[in-house]
């Protein structure tokens, strides 16, 4: 499952955002709305629905003009969870490649000034994440991704690397344990003894095997004390 992770920061608090959402009902008038799934505590679970509609023309040998109209449907579920204050992490399950829209349209329902941003993944803390947490074991990265490798005095490199076994020690070998920066991870552990697999990017991309939002927001969290 693929997700997506933004910062919301809006002066609101989790209920007024709950009824806002729940007045603004999908309808082809403004072609938009959301539906509350569920709410526990600082958490709110909903859907996010947009009509598109996409008109194409095309223009036969004899000049002819032919119209073909059609009608898109953009669903997708999200997550929302208080942070901090009036801070909110949204996970975004299954985001289409541009969730501009989505935006707009959660800001025009809030009727509040906002403002977004992608959460930041600090990769190299979350390795560390994984390797200090109690509830997780046998951490393995398979990939890696990291930017500004100093291969001599003259040249930098960014590299992919796979491996089947101990990639961070074979970095540190070639490399000298250079302070890296990660973009990119894939892992694969146990958590409360489930085994999960993980690819997670520093722009707030994850995809998961199975959801584990609890996982991220608990890192998220600590790396932000950090």
């Amino acid at each position: 499952m693929k997700s997506k992770w933004i910062y919301l920061t809006v002066e609101k608090d989790p209920d007024e955002i709950i009824n806002s959402l729940l007045k603004c009902h999908f309808s082809e008038d403004k072609s938009y709305g959301f539906e509350v799934i569920s709410i526990d505590n600082d958490e709110i679970e909903a859907s996010y629905f947009e009509q598109i509609t996409i008109l194409d023309i095309f223009t036969l040998p004899d000049g002819r003009k032919i119209e073909n109209k059609q009608i898109k449907i953009i669903n997708f579920d999200f997550r929302l969870i208080k942070f901090q204050n009036h801070r909110y992490i949204i996970e975004i399950s299954s985001p289409p490649r541009s969730i501009k829209t989505f935006i707009d349209k959660l800001e025009l329902t809030l009727d509040k000034e906002t403002y977004i941003s992608n959460v930041q993944i600090n990769i190299n803390k979350f390795i560390t994440h994984l390797e200090e947490s109690r509830e997780i074991k046998n951490v393995d990265i398979s990939y890696l991704a990291a930017s500004n490798i100093k291969i001599d005095a003259n040249n930098i490199a960014d590299i992919q690397i796979r491996s089947r076994k101990s990639i961070l020690e074979s970095l540190n070998k070639v490399f000298d344990e250079q302070s890296y920066n990660f973009k990119s991870i894939h892992a694969s552990f146990f958590y409360f003894d489930e085994k999960f697999k993980m690819k997670v990017s520093s722009n707030g991309g994850i995809e998961s095997s199975s959801p584990n939002h609890g996982l991220i927001i608990d890192f998220l969290k600590r790396q932000e004390t950090q």
